[in-house]
């Protein structure tokens, strides 16, 4: 699996129409053909899953991070302290990662 940008695919299908048919207007029988093949390919993509949710990821690590700040502060562990630093480091790579 490989994460993609949906925008981006979706922004370079709308401009193949004029590549396919040559024509920057009109309804001619191939534009047509080529307006409905765009429909389809469109749908097709918005129809696909999202292989990452960024803010699920961050919330997922935020939890973690929060317990094991708990812990450090009910055991005074060096460990859960480090756990927590892991979280935070991760989550800030996830928020660097992210486009929004």
């Amino acid at each position: 699996m490989r994460l993609i940008d949906a925008d981006r695919l979706e922004e370079e299908i709308k401009s193949l129409r004029c590549t396919l048919t040559g024509l920057r207007a009109g309804k001619g029988v191939l534009a047509r053909a080529a307006d409905e093949y765009q429909k389809s390919i469109l749908q097709i993509i918005q129809d696909q899953p999202t292989a990452f949710d960024k803010g699920k990821v961050l919330e997922e690590l935020k939890k973690h991070a929060d317990i094991a700040i708990e812990t450090n502060e009910a055991y005074g562990s060096e460990v859960a302290f480090g756990e927590w630093s892991a979280y935070k480091q991760a989550e800030e790579i996830v928020k660097k990662g992210g486009i929004e």
